[in-house]
């Protein structure tokens, strides 16, 4: 679900475990000559007060203005710069602040060192604040950078491993903080005029149906905001007041606002059903020869007979199969049919599959020794006449092979 980040109202966080996707609310002021109206935070009152004295709803608001205010002035550089230094003064791992420091710099995010920055300036360090520096570090630190580090892992403590759909929130939080949010500065830079379309981002990066259908709910908050406010209620509350003082613009700097966010939306949305349609079936791997005749139980030899079975794997896709029991005496043909397509025989557990049971006889030999033999030095065309010469009933083959049966020859 998507909540408010408990360190300020211009975020919205997807929290899902150890992963978060972000995308930036859109609450940005028009800054003024004078250093706009959210000016740089101080915290000088906080010196001589007790972290429990403090009050967390005034200090709340000092956080928020301040983060826009680092927001609209500063790039993702400084954040970064920031994040390493309050990092550094807090004692953290000199291996851990090298592995941040060779990732690129949009990976921090504005917030937190934005944050960092407020704490370095004696923001006090109130436990939300803290715990939020220390999982985006944690965040960070599993992240790959633009030089292959080695990985800082406390031998104390076991990594978790990301499951796939974690892997990729993590991969679709640094598509957005790469591509898009880059994008939605320059929308409010540019006097709400931008000609980028996430669509065709979303392609040239390969971005997976199933990522891209996450990023609507991402800005679903800001378009239901931004509706309401073209579109007021008769009755306003204390929480579109509110709203509107998030959003000090003209109604038609809005409708481009609403426009801008509906097309990422949208955008996203198509993506998602274009990659759904066109994904491929997946085709059921067909199983190994092996496998296919595991649980076939036939005689591999006979030392009365002097008779060896064939490999049963040659069964597949024969025309024939000519087989003896010893016990019994039979000697039989199995033919391919029985209305198959392919023509062809072939085993399934325990059983020959695919014969026509017209065709498909067998019969009981007086002297096997000297059949056999003749059996043995037979050629195709002897073979055609062979069941017929033998002066015996005929019996229809059932297609089940027992441990008596030797595999004589295929066709």
């Amino acid at each position: 679900m998507v909540d408010n980040c408990p360190m300020c109202s211009i975020m919205y966080v997807h929290c899902d475990s150890r992963i978060r996707l972000v995308a930036r609310k859109i609450r940005k002021v028009k800054a003024k000559s004078t250093g706009g109206e959210y000016p740089q935070p101080k915290f000088d009152e906080y010196n001589d007060i007790d972290l429990m004295d403090v009050d967390k709803e005034v200090l709340s608001k000092q956080v928020q203005h301040g983060l826009r205010h680092y927001n609209m002035k500063y790039k993702s550089k400084d954040a970064k710069s920031w994040f390493l230094q309050y990092l550094k003064k807090e004692g953290v791992d000199a291996d851990k602040i090298k592995h941040v420091k060779q990732l690129e710099d949009w990976r921090v995010s504005m917030t937190y060192g934005s944050l960092a920055k407020m704490l370095l300036d004696g923001c006090p360090k109130v436990e939300e604040y803290t715990t939020g520096i220390n999982t985006r570090l944690a965040e960070l630190l599993r992240m790959q950078g633009k030089e292959k580090v080695e990985e800082v892992v406390d031998p104390k403590k076991v990594v978790p491993v990301l499951t796939i759909q974690e892997r990729m929130k993590e991969n679709l939080n640094n598509f957005l903080g790469k591509h898009v949010e880059e994008e939605i500065d320059k929308f409010f830079q540019n006097k709400f005029k931008s000609k980028f379309k996430l669509l065709t981002t979303l392609q040239v990066n390969e971005i997976t149906g199933k990522a891209a259908g996450m990023i609507p709910d991402l800005y679903s908050q800001e378009i239901a905001d931004l509706t309401e406010l073209l579109n007021p209620p008769k009755e306003q509350d204390d929480m579109f007041v509110q709203l509107t003082e998030g959003y000090p613009y003209k109604k038609s700097e809005l409708k481009k606002i609403l426009a801008f966010y509906t097309m990422l939306a949208e955008d996203a949305e198509h993506h998602a059903n274009a990659q759904k349609a066109t994904r491929k079936i997946r085709v059921k791997k067909a199983p190994s020869l092996d496998k296919i005749v595991a649980k076939l139980k036939y005689k591999a030899k006979d030392d009365t007979y002097k008779i060896v079975s064939i490999d049963p794997k040659k069964i597949i896709g024969a025309q024939e199969l000519w087989v003896f029991n010893t016990k019994t005496r039979k000697l039989g043909k199995y033919v391919a049919g029985n209305g198959f397509s392919t023509g062809e025989l072939s085993v399934k557990g325990a059983s020959i599959v695919g014969f026509d049971e017209n065709k498909s006889i067998q019969k009981t030999v007086r002297k096997p020794d000297v059949t056999l033999k003749e059996f043995q030095k037979a050629g195709k065309v002897a073979l055609r006449k062979f069941l017929e010469d033998i002066k015996a009933t005929d019996i229809k083959l059932t297609g089940r092979i027992n441990k008596e049966t030797i595999l004589l020859k295929v066709n």
